[in-house]
């Protein structure tokens, strides 16, 4: 009983955090929800700093599942990033701007998590896509898979970055879709940026 209130309190703190921001969203809010009391909250963790790196640390990990169930299930090396790029974009679609906002400002505990677990999933994820898109002759023979993997990360951390690209600017889905696309056709062969031309509509629509 008790694990299965601690799920559903780390879960419908994920969705009010992505929903509403982190900040906006308070311990009352999150009772009030779930139709417990505080006390009760506060039998698994010890306040909200902690809540917010739990919540942290089960996306992280409900994320990386999803990318390698489409790494799995991928005919090619472009069609498992187009695939994993339209589920970013549904993720950020739901996400609220002052979601990865509040977790840079006021709890950059968490925010390194992002930075040092999963970024770096995603980059040895971008390199291996990398190694078999050349060998598959849909990314061009002479470049380096490791370094357009840390350029494709450091390009995700700018996007993310407030300072550069202020939310109230900036959608970050579009940022998104600019990046990907831009990575996408700069990697491409000949043979790949036929297949990208053809199909990446279908996952990543141009921005308007």
């Amino acid at each position: 009983m008790e694990t299965n209130t601690k799920e559903k309190l780390i879960q419908k703190s994920m969705i009010l955090f992505l929903k509403y921001g982190i900040k906006s969203v308070s311990m009352d809010d999150i009772s009030r929800e779930l139709g417990i009391s505080k006390k009760t909250i506060y039998t698994f963790v010890d306040n909200k700093r902690e809540l917010v790196k739990i919540v942290i640390q089960s996306l992280i990990k409900t994320e990386e599942a999803i990318c390698k169930n489409i790494q799995k299930d991928a005919t090619n090396a472009l069609d498992e990033m187009l695939k994993i790029s339209r589920h970013v974009i549904q993720f950020l679609e739901q996400m609220t701007p002052s979601f990865t906002y509040d977790l840079q400002k006021y709890y950059k505990d968490s925010w390194k998590l992002i930075q040092d677990e999963h970024f770096s999933f995603f980059e040895n994820m971008v390199k291996k896509n990398i190694a078999t898109g050349k060998k598959e002759n849909l990314y061009r023979s002479n470049i380096d898979p490791e370094i357009v993997a840390k350029l494709y990360i450091g390009k995700s951390l700018l996007i993310s970055n407030e300072d550069v690209f202020p939310n109230s600017k900036y959608d970050k889905v579009t940022l998104f879709k600019e990046m990907i696309l831009g990575h996408l056709h700069g990697i491409a062969s000949d043979k790949g940026l036929k297949l990208l031309k053809k199909n990446e509509h279908k996952y990543v629509p141009h921005a308007l």
